[in-house]
């Protein structure tokens, strides 16, 4: 097997040096890293010592690399910088699992990352800290058992454990079904707005396929890919009365559970990134996991927006989460009491909790303590739409590339959708949030990050309408 992933990637010449660029440049996966080791630093107190992390099924390990680099270089410079001669070194531990098949990846570009921790050669972060790096190398044929076995055999606890594009390593192969003809109008000049991508195909409920997931491979714009695939599709299935057909990529959620319940069973954080992975997934393990909680969701990440990140615990993360928000909520309010103050942090996370998108680490903030306030009692006061099918909060901060550089944007984005005389009804509504005392300054403030919300995003969604 070592021989084998030594022969896959010959483009990486252990005689090559990797250039700083490669390794440290922090692109949009890396920023994942980076935002989770800060955000647990918020709210683990023993994290201003030390951190220790499991990275399960990683690929491209400069990810990593590059976002505990960035993480490095920011805790020590800036928050342990007063007191760097009276502290030991921070302690930093990495533990990579990964398949055979990325071996000689990973063992280059981390041998290149630890000759970068001679002081000498300019990096000053390492300096001051201890950085212990292993790795696990599993067969690539079983490697969902082989991961659980590694895991579960492993004595130590680490504060994260990282499992990146572990669905999109599972994906069974390209699925045909017959369709309808394909219809557009092309006098639009802007249908050709929108990139070529791979589309989710919405989750079914049912039992049988409550835990699959699905993705539209088919582009059926493009000519040559409709005329490929509707070829294969007759070679599959050559009895098939159709003319058309659409291709579609397919996991399975169900081997990866067990290796989620002992990564929480061996961690205080289990971070899961992958195109795949979404809420109702997390969620459907609740029922059998009452001590379980999801402390953030978000989507629209990575190089193309095509990540999700879901963030679970069974280590009561949330109880620490609400000690750190109710002092401050005895801060702004100094007549509530401190049992009422807890009981208001509570009801407040509870309500959050909804919210796609939104950290409740950040909320730990004194700047994003408002915004967890105006939200939660937004969604208190909005009862789902009656027979809508999707009814969904989004935090604008969360999708801010819909907005490039304006400053001024608003707080949500309401959509819902239903089923109306069997046509599918999408409606979106704009909110904007302020808590404070009356004043029309804000009033006039609000109205405008409204209208400038309405504006942009009128566009993005209906960029080919002619109507105002």
């Amino acid at each position: 097997l070592t021989s084998q992933s030594l022969l896959q990637d010959d483009s990486l010449e252990y005689d090559q040096d990797i250039p700083d660029k490669k390794l440290f440049s922090l692109d949009k996966e890396g920023e994942i890293y980076f935002l989770v080791l800060k955000r647990c630093s918020t709210v683990h107190k023993l994290a201003y010592d030390g951190l220790n992390i499991v990275v399960v099924n990683t690929g491209d390990i400069t990810h990593l690399i590059a976002g505990i680099n960035k993480f490095l270089e920011e805790w020590i410079t800036k928050k342990r910088k007063d007191d760097q001669h009276n502290l030991p070194p921070y302690h930093f531990s990495v533990k990579i699992i990964a398949k055979s098949s990325n071996l000689k990846s990973i063992r280059k570009n981390l041998e290149s990352w630890k000759e970068r921790w001679d002081p000498e050669k300019g990096n000053q972060i390492y300096a001051n800290c201890n950085v212990d790096i292993s790795y696990k190398i599993v067969n690539s044929v079983d490697f969902v058992n082989d991961y659980y076995h590694e895991i579960e055999s492993n004595n130590g606890f680490a504060n994260i454990a990282f499992l990146s594009h572990f669905l999109t390593s599972g994906i069974s192969g390209d699925e045909i079904e017959p369709t309808e003809p394909y219809k557009t109008e092309w006098s639009h000049t802007g249908i050709a707005k929108f990139p070529i991508v791979e589309f989710p195909i919405p989750a079914k409920n049912s039992k049988a396929n409550k835990n699959r997931r699905q993705s539209l491979l088919s582009n059926r714009r493009l000519k040559a890919q409709t005329i490929h695939s509707n070829l294969s599709a007759y070679i599959r299935k050559p009895k098939s009365q159709s003319e058309d057909f659409i291709m579609y990529a397919e996991v399975d959620f169900s081997p990866w559970e067990k290796v989620i319940n002992i990564l929480h069973k061996k961690s205080d954080w289990v971070v899961c990134i992958d195109p795949y992975i979404d809420r109702k997934l997390m969620e459907s393990q609740l029922s059998n996991n009452t001590e379980r909680e999801i402390v953030g969701f978000s989507t629209g990440l990575g190089a193309y927006g095509e990540l999700n990140l879901s963030t679970s615990t069974e280590k009561k993360s949330i109880v620490q989460i609400k000690e750190l928000i109710s002092p401050q909520l005895n801060a702004m309010y100094p007549s509530w009491t401190k049992e009422e103050c807890d009981q208001i942090s509570h009801k407040l996370i509870t309500e959050a909790q909804k919210l796609i998108g939104f950290s409740l680490i950040e909320a730990t903030k004194l700047y994003k303590l408002h915004d967890l306030i105006a939200y939660s009692i937004v969604l208190k006061n909005n009862a789902p739409i009656k027979n809508a099918f999707c009814d969904a909060f989004i935090p604008i901060d969360s999708y801010q590339h819909w907005f490039d550089f304006f400053e001024s944007r608003p707080d949500l984005l309401r959509i819902t959708a239903s089923i109306e005389q069997g046509i599918i009804s999408i409606n979106a509504e704009i909110i904007e949030c302020k808590l404070s005392k009356k004043n029309p300054m804000y009033v006039s403030e609000a109205i405008h990050q409204a209208k400038t919300g309405l504006r942009i995003l009128s566009k993005l969604f209906r960029p080919i309408s002619g109507e105002k």
